[in-house]
């Protein structure tokens, strides 16, 4: 990193009086709706937990190997190659009835790219299930852009369903 006073742990008022200047501006972009071709790069379990609630979340990356059908104007759809989109799932790890209903939404997700969903999670660098399967899995859907309640427009992969 560089000598902009951001190394190690900081109090807010540290924080708060570093120069930010030389670092660099960055966006998180929604994708533009179309169609596009996925890779699964990454597939895993982490902590998402709270003071006030037991949580943990799939996060999975998909890597863009092609972008056609892009609605937005101006897009190239040649540029959006090798970007990559992120899609993760909650769990509430202190209501075993609201986690199996997230499990369900996830497992119904896998199913419909058409990816195996059978057996544990997996995902957790100690227990193999199908959220390793996915890593390396290519399928074809489609990008819708959704308003969420806090006002943030997110893209959100829609799959083209294949069953596996």
């Amino acid at each position: 990193m560089s000598d902009n006073g951001l190394e190690g742990a900081f109090s807010l008022a540290e924080f708060a009086s570093v120069d930010v200047s030389d670092i660099q501006e960055l966006r998180s972009e929604a994708l533009s709706e179309g169609i596009y071709t996925f890779e699964c790069e990454s597939a895993k379990m982490e902590d998402s937990s709270t003071d006030e609630a037991e949580r943990a979340k799939a996060v999975m990356r998909f890597k863009i190997l092609e972008a056609k059908g892009i609605v937005e104007r101006g897009v190239n759809p040649e540029e959006l190659i090798g970007k990559v989109h992120t899609e993760n799932q909650f769990f509430s790890l202190d209501d075993r009835e609201k986690a199996a209903l997230a499990v369900g939404y996830l497992k119904g997700f896998v199913a419909d790219i058409g990816a195996d969903n059978s057996g544990p999670l997996g995902g957790d660098g100690e227990n193999v299930g199908f959220l390793d399967r996915m890593i390396g899995h290519r399928f074809e859907a489609k990008i819708k852009r959704r308003k969420g309640k806090d006002g943030v427009t997110r893209s959100n992969i829609v799959p083209i369903k294949k069953r596996a």
